[in-house]
């Protein structure tokens, strides 16, 4: 079997085991109908009480083998509409797909308002945020923050180190300066990635906190210390510049991730 044989081989399952609420193949755990229609189980548990396709009730008990089969096949990504061509088992490749949608997390105060795909995400921070994407030189970079400028609250940067990307999120929040990275992935991770934030006075390092870059989609990670910083802002105006500025410097590293076998 060539590749367009499989290709459009993989295309006919996907057409005949398509989810009728979400459009791409269903998604263990799944529910059918007494007709042997199969749907999705959490499109089913949000928007209907009968097959869309026969209108016909759902069997309480689940497709075992036709969820095990769907398991095992090759199949095309969900974003194969927007351009995607890969083909890949257990969806693993689509938490890293460059098709995945994601909302713009760069700017100040959250104020930007763009989605799209991570692809052209990369474009867009270019264009719109130049002043805030950074490339990590020798795996260090400076980075200043307005400590006396109270008109902003949050402010995120990018930062790219080794053709890993990540944005560092800055709040103000009750009188503290919260900070935490998080890694936006374009294939499955090889390394954990490590960066160690310093604050100098007079080429003397006053604070030094290493953390820990979290994944794009985790989330509670603002207040766990292993991800996250909080350093008092007045802390922090006494080494400011005469114009109310703390330069803040960033160190990388990684570790490979350990192989199971």
């Amino acid at each position: 079997m060539d590749d367009t044989e499989l290709l459009n081989l993989i295309k006919s399952i996907d057409d005949i085991t398509k989810c009728p609420i979400c459009l791409v193949r269903a998604q263990p755990p799944m529910t059918a109908c007494v007709n042997g229609h199969a749907i999705c189980t959490k499109c089913r548990n949000v928007q209907v009480t009968e097959c869309p396709l026969c209108m016909q009730e759902f069997l309480t008990t689940r497709p075992h083998v036709l969820e095990q089969l769907l398991e095992v096949l090759p199949g095309l990504c969900k974003y194969a509409i927007k351009g995607c061509t890969a083909i890949s088992r257990f969806n693993r490749h689509e938490r890293f797909c460059k098709y995945r949608e994601m909302r713009c997390m760069l700017g100040q105060n959250n104020l930007c308002d763009w989605r799209g795909t991570v692809k052209d995400w990369l474009a867009h921070g270019e264009d719109k945020h130049f002043f805030l994407t950074n490339q990590m030189t020798d795996k260090f970079l400076e980075i200043s923050h307005s400590i006396s400028d109270l008109s902003w609250t949050s402010k995120n940067f990018r930062l790219t180190v080794e053709s890993n990307v990540f944005v560092l999120h800055t709040k103000r929040l009750e009188g503290e300066l919260i900070q935490y990275i998080k890694h936006i992935p374009f294939h499955a991770p090889t390394h954990l990635h490590h960066f160690t934030l310093i604050f100098k006075k007079n080429q003397e390092v006053v604070y030094k906190f290493p953390i820990k870059a979290a994944n794009q989609n985790e989330k509670e990670i603002q207040d766990n210390s292993l991800y996250s910083l909080w350093v008092p802002i007045a802390n922090l105006q006494l080494l400011a510049n005469e114009y109310g500025t703390v330069t803040m410097f960033i160190e990388y590293t990684k570790t490979s991730i350990p192989t199971t076998k």
